[in-house]
């Protein structure tokens, strides 16, 4: 076993696209929040996604649901 395969063992997956999209759509619209809250949804959602995905993804993911609002 090389040393990689280990340490997937360890390292939790990532979330697929599709629930993350779920959670920061259900969290924006349970907030009422609009772009100018990019901050706050993207310290929460990172918070909350801590580990699980990743960070540069998460932007725009945001990015792309706020320009639909």
């Amino acid at each position: 076993m090389n040393e990689i395969s280990i340490l997937k063992e360890y390292v939790p997956a990532d979330l697929d696209d599709s629930v993350v999209i779920e959670k920061v759509t259900n969290f924006i619209k349970d907030n009422n929040l609009e772009k100018k809250d990019f901050g706050r949804i993207m310290w929460t959602m990172n918070k909350e996604l801590a580990g699980k995905f990743d960070n540069s993804k998460l932007k725009d993911i945001i990015n792309n649901i706020l320009n639909l609002i």
